[in-house]
């Protein structure tokens, strides 16, 4: 896909899970609706 020169907007929700007894993360989980950004994009 070539590059755009289009913003966008979305709502995202991120869940990290952490080392037990610390404050240390471990894992980083990103979820979105990937259609609606290719709808705002013109592509979807």
């Amino acid at each position: 896909m070539a590059l755009m020169d289009k913003a966008f907007r979305v709502r995202m929700c991120a869940v990290f899970e952490f080392e037990t007894g610390t404050d240390r993360i471990v894992c980083e989980l990103m979820y979105f609706d990937q259609g609606t950004i290719l709808r705002q994009l013109g592509v979807g």
